[in-house]
Order: C-alpha cells, then structure tokens, then sequence
C-alpha cells in the first residue's frame, strides 16, 4: 500500500535521507518495511532535552520506565516534562510512584 500511495500521489523518495520507526511492530510499521533494508529496532524513543526538562517521544513504550531512567542517565537527571507515544503500561501511576 505504501508504495501504490507512494506512485499515486507522485512523491520523490530520492531526497529522504532517514526515517525514524519507532519499533516495528506490523500494524505501526506495515508497508515502510518495504522501504527500508535495515532491521528496525524492537523499541526506541526520542528524547529532546529542553529548557524546561526532558521531552520523550515514545515508540511503543512497553518498557517506559526504563526509557525515562536511561534517558535521565545518559543526558541529564532532569524532569521529564513532556511524555508522548504508545504507553503499552497499565499501572504507570504505580510504577512512577514506586
């Protein structure tokens, strides 16, 4: 489907440098499978460090807690202000809390 929408609607991938998929589940991925060549990782996040803290954008977010603790590690042990994406969790106000 990607690729008829691709041809329909005349779009040049030519100058696409990268594309960011956040995992790769099927039904978040589906046709951009097609495009790529390298194995996409299970789950990754973005995460943007801000004057007010930490911005994550999440891919799936199963592991959310983690994500949110290696990215305080690794750049800054700020708050987190701003949390977008998938959250595949159910007792996050617990785990936060904890």
């Amino acid at each position: 489907m990607v690729l008829t929408n691709i041809k329909d609607l005349n779009i040049d991938l030519s100058d696409i440098e990268e594309v960011f998929i956040s995992h790769s589940h099927y039904d978040h991925t589906g046709g951009m499978m097609t495009l790529k060549e390298d194995n996409v990782p299970e789950d990754q996040s973005m995460v943007f460090n801000t004057d007010e803290g930490l911005v994550i954008v999440s891919g799936c977010g199963h592991c959310i807690i983690n994500t949110i603790e290696y990215a305080r590690h690794i750049i800054d042990a700020r708050p987190v202000t701003t949390l977008i994406g998938g959250l595949g969790v159910f007792n996050l106000k617990i785990a936060i809390a904890s």
